[in-house]
């Protein structure tokens, strides 16, 4: 398609994943289980998949682009990439428990279709258009989709002015970690690395992590 017809496609999917994601998280209340890590959050697998099939269209029926364009050859910086992420995950109170196959799994679902989306198609998909101008800009789209995060939203105005701020950063320390690399294994295992909550350890249960996403930003999902 022509150019701003992925532009527009772009712009659309956005706000539509922005505005449905706003209503299952925070309008329907949906958001706690969910930034809890609750596996039968079924909310949890739905906002995921829908990141995943609009990153998928958008490169694929609307870009007319294969997928192995995102690049999945694996690189000597890959273990960096992964080193870092591991590094803010030791600084991170509200990520993922490995204490288990399951958290561990979510966890890759939750990076992979996140990635997908932001560095795979706005970042570097979306680059191929239009420069340089879709670091920036993937970036803030990132930071500004955590408004419809659970424990961004019902922080009151303070966590809803640092949690864009935030994970406008981080998205471009992922986007760094798809350029270092030369593909999307960078920028999923910098952000994997990171949603790990390292020094939460296997004692945490369920309950614990609803009393801590009780108590916004103190830790964040990635």
């Amino acid at each position: 398609m022509t150019t701003t017809a992925q532009l527009l496609y772009a712009a659309a999917s956005y706000l539509a994943l922005w505005g449905v994601s706003w209503w299952g998280a925070v309008g329907r209340g949906w958001g706690a289980a969910e930034s809890a890590h609750d596996p039968a959050s079924v909310w949890m697998y739905v906002r995921r998949l829908l990141l995943a099939s609009a990153a998928l269209v958008g490169v694929g029926l609307v870009g007319g682009a294969e997928l192995s364009s995102f690049g999945w050859g694996l690189s000597p910086w890959l273990l960096a990439a992964l080193a870092v992420g591991a590094l803010m995950g030791f600084g991170n109170r509200g990520g993922f428990v490995p204490s288990g196959p399951v958290p561990v799994a979510l966890a890759l679902f939750h990076t992979f279709a996140t990635e997908l989306y932001f560095r795979g198609y706005l970042f570097h998909h979306l680059g191929t258009i239009i420069g340089l101008w879709s670091l920036p800009l993937s970036a803030l789209a990132y930071g500004l989709y955590y408004l419809t995060v659970h424990t961004v939203w019902a922080g009151g105005r303070r966590a809803r002015l640092i949690g864009p701020v935030t994970f406008s950063i981080l998205g471009l320390l992922f986007a760094g970690g798809y350029t270092l690399c030369g593909g999307f294994l960078g920028a999923w295992g910098a952000h994997f690395g990171a949603v790990l909550r390292w020094r939460g350890g296997a004692g945490h249960d369920r309950a614990q992590d609803r009393a801590q996403h009780a108590a916004p930003l103190r830790g964040h999902d990635g």
